[in-house]
């Protein structure tokens, strides 16, 4: 049977105290416990700290130092080589590579019983794997971490030397690939296989993992085909060549805001293959350039390419004439009538063929078509109806290379015909139908709208 009583853990049988455990006994009996220290060397020292954080921390549970806690910081304060992180790359969402350079002259303790410790609390670090070079006469060691560690404790290892290898500090993660390329072949070697491992078990290690081993040729590229600003949002169009699948999304940096496009719905374009379009509502304002960039699967940001001029006021873009339709009219009609809002009232010039004794009281509006002949077959057919003669033929176009055939067609049409007719040239950035609209602004009772603009 088990007692327990005044704290104290007895073993008994037939009412015979067989075994018990008094926790008092491991109090220690010393008032003061740095009075360890007294007569020892650094050696002595050295070894007494190692025995608090491995032994001590096993003894009192938890990782718990207890009342020598006081005492192993006094230790590492004056004993302990103080080093400062120095880049901090991620391995997937847990794992890390953690990189310290090494003081001249400094000796590095084996790490075959690497502490961490944190808040008065010590815990042995299982699975760690160093690696250490010199770069440009830079000694530096690498420490590959399975798990997260808290960016407030520190790395103890204890010696001949004792190195306190520091974790905290305003260290901007680095990417692993970046990172990899300016290692020695060992140390490339010893991470890659690190990340092997992980990967097995870590799906987004695995992913990591696709992405280092993608040959420079199969790299995934972006290319911007549009890209313009209206008050409805930002339409876009994005070339995507993504052999590998590395790629979740294209993000662009319009200095007032960054708009990450998903990869995840790739349109079929019949010149430019796979692209990203769309519309984004709520998007501030570019008030400069913009800069495309590819965003991995890892969480990377490839290198970003600038776009020169990269907001357009193109309505209805010709690129998006490749696009099967119901995928174009989705956005295109979202941000039409907001940039149809803000189009300018186009400048126009009137000229006139033929006297008429009365203004007309009907009037027929012809689109002037690309071939000469069309104008004479509309006319003709007008003129042949009952009361032909009496109505004034309206013939609009956009001001251009065909301004000069098209009055001088009109001229010869007013003379045989013996009618009146009127030209409205509207500015060549003029669209169909505002060019429709600026000769409905005439005032005149139209009988029909002839052209193939609005057929």
């Amino acid at each position: 049977m088990l007692v327990d009583a005044l704290h104290a853990l007895a073993l008994s049988g037939n009412s015979v105290v067989l075994a018990a455990i008094d926790p008092f006994a491991l109090q220690s009996p010393l008032a003061d416990p740095t009075a360890l220290l007294a007569g020892l060397d650094r050696a002595g020292s050295l070894r007494l700290l190692k025995l608090l954080l491995t032994t001590g921390a096993s003894l009192f549970g938890n990782g718990e130092i207890g009342e020598f806690s006081e005492l192993s910081d006094q230790l590492i304060k004056r004993l302990g080589q103080h080093v400062t992180l120095a880049a901090r790359i991620p391995v997937g969402r847990r794992a890390w590579i953690l990189s310290w350079h090494l003081p001249v002259g400094v000796e590095l303790p084996p790490l075959d019983a690497v502490t961490l410790l944190a808040n008065g609390r010590s815990q042995r670090v299982a699975e760690i794997t160093m690696a250490e070079e010199v770069i440009d006469g830079r000694r530096l060691l690498h420490l590959l971490v399975a798990r997260p560690l808290p960016k407030d404790a520190e790395i103890v290892t204890v010696g001949q030397t004792l190195l306190c290898l520091g974790m905290a500090g305003d260290v901007t993660p680095r990417p692993l690939a970046g990172w990899l390329a300016k290692r020695t072949a060992e140390v490339r070697d010893k991470a890659l296989a690190f990340v092997e491992r992980l990967a097995e078990a870590q799906a987004d290690v695995a992913i990591l993992k696709r992405e280092l081993e993608c040959p420079p040729a199969s790299e995934p590229t972006t290319k911007m085909l549009h890209l313009s600003q209206s008050s409805a949002g930002l339409l876009y169009m994005i070339g995507v060549d993504d052999p590998r699948e590395l790629l979740h999304a294209v993000r662009l940096d319009l200095q007032s805001a960054l708009v990450d496009i998903p990869c995840d719905r790739l349109e079929w374009h019949s010149s430019h293959g796979a692209v990203l379009a769309g519309l984004v509502a709520g998007v501030p304002r570019c008030a400069g350039s913009a800069t495309i960039a590819p965003l991995y699967l890892s969480g990377r940001v490839g290198a970003g390419t600038s776009l020169n001029d990269p907001l357009t006021n193109a309505l209805l873009p010709d690129v998006f004439r490749g696009l099967p339709l119901d995928v174009a009219a989705v956005p295109l009609a979202r941000c039409l009538p907001a940039m149809m809002a803000a189009r300018p009232v186009w400048r126009h010039r009137l000229t006139k063929f033929g006297q008429r004794l009365r203004p007309p009281r009907i009037a027929v509006l012809v689109a002037a078509g690309s071939a000469p002949e069309y104008l004479h077959t509309v006319v003709a057919s007008v003129v042949a109806e009952a009361g032909g003669r009496a109505v004034e033929i309206v013939i609009h176009h956009c001001d251009g290379p065909t301004t000069r055939a098209t009055r001088d067609i009109a001229e010869v049409l007013s003379a045989v015909h013996r009618i009146s007719l009127r030209i409205i040239s509207v500015a060549p950035e003029a669209l169909p139908s505002e060019c429709l609209r600026v000769s409905l602004d005439g005032g005149h009772r139209f009988h029909g709208i002839m052209g193939s603009h609005f057929a």
